[in-house]
């Protein structure tokens, strides 16, 4: 079984890191997390590490397309920008299928190396 983990020790820079597939409670922990981080109203960067990321479900995807769609104001006000670190054609093609659900409401981009979307965030 996957995990992810939501780090914001380094606030205003929080790290998010998939490794494999999670079940469909594990995502809603992670989507809860994500709100959190809006819940203290202060502005951020977020580094999405995918290298080691399972494909999310139809089910994950369309509860991600809904919580960036539900919370588009906060994300745009709070979030000033977000970097995606993915190897894998299959998991970028997953993150089209959410943007084109539902776009962003803040810049992004998408990277090879962690490296390349730290520095973009910083």
């Amino acid at each position: 079984m996957g995990r992810f983990t939501v780090d914001s020790s380094e606030w205003p820079f929080v790290r998010v890191t998939y490794v494999d597939s999670v079940d469909d409670a594990a995502f809603e922990r992670y989507v809860q997390e994500q709100a959190a981080l809006l819940e203290r109203k202060e502005p951020y960067v977020v580094l999405f590490d995918a290298r080691r990321s399972g494909m999310p479900t139809a089910k994950q995807r369309q509860r991600m397309a809904r919580y960036m769609r539900d919370h588009e104001t906060q994300l745009r006000r709070y979030c000033r920008r977000g970097a995606f670190v993915i190897e894998s054609p299959l998991i970028r093609g997953a993150l089209t299928a959410i943007l084109w659900i539902q776009p962003l409401p803040f810049p992004h981009e998408v990277f090879a190396s962690v490296e390349d979307a730290e520095r973009f965030l910083r």
